[in-house]
């Protein structure tokens, strides 16, 4: 029998699909081998991690779905640590390429002491 409110019925459509989820596939560890010990601290730590679950995902036993699903998190991850990694090059030409033209970045001046004056240039 239908629920009088949709806010109930909702909730019980929600509940009912992640016990059947639960029941179909529960969820499960994350195996031992896996697990690194070694912490991500850099883009190239976040990219040799990501390379070792795609390689591992390419060898997997899962439904195609499931590891389509994972791969495009995966490659989205390592498009923005590929995005960050350049970053500071691309910063560094475009600071080049001014020098070059003989234009320069402002540089925002720290809060006068007392004492002195505001329109202190910074060189």
């Amino acid at each position: 029998m239908p629920y009088k409110s949709q806010a109930d019925q909702r909730r019980h459509d929600k509940e009912y699909q992640r016990k059947r989820r639960e029941t179909e596939a529960p969820p499960a560890a994350f195996p031992e081998e896996l697990k690194s010990t070694r912490p991500i601290r850099t883009v190239a730590d976040v990219l040799a991690r990501v390379d070792t679950y795609l390689q591992l995902l390419e060898s997997g036993d899962m439904p195609v779905a499931t590891r389509c699903r994972t791969a495009k998190e995966l490659l989205s991850v390592s498009i923005k640590a590929l995005e960050v990694a350049d970053l500071g090059g691309r910063i560094k030409r475009i600071e080049e390429h001014l020098k070059l033209r003989g234009l320069s970045l402002p540089v925002v001046a720290p809060a006068p002491e007392q004492g002195e004056s505001e329109t202190e240039i910074i060189q």
